[in-house]
């Protein structure tokens, strides 16, 4: 596996130790707190991982009310998908 990818899964969880690839690793971070969010616990999930997610938007530069429309816009993809059924 690539370097850049292997940094990417290895620092997820805290993606400014990441060093050059932490912006991937951002974008990793960010998405595994989406697959929380909507796997199968999704409420408890979403307020579990409420401040990674905010932490994550912030540190890529997404504004807050920018990341809420994307929360609710890729909720409605998963509720429309059946891809929790």
């Amino acid at each position: 596996m690539p370097g850049n990818l292997q940094a990417c899964v290895a620092h997820h969880h805290e993606p400014e130790n990441a060093g050059e690839n932490e912006r991937l690793a951002r974008i990793v971070a960010l998405a595994n707190h989406l697959s929380h969010a909507y796997g199968s616990q999704p409420d408890a999930a979403l307020a579990a991982h409420a401040a990674d997610f905010d932490q994550a938007c912030a540190a890529l530069n997404i504004p807050s009310d920018r990341a809420q429309t994307l929360l609710a816009e890729i909720g409605s993809f998963f509720e429309h998908s059946g891809s929790l059924d």
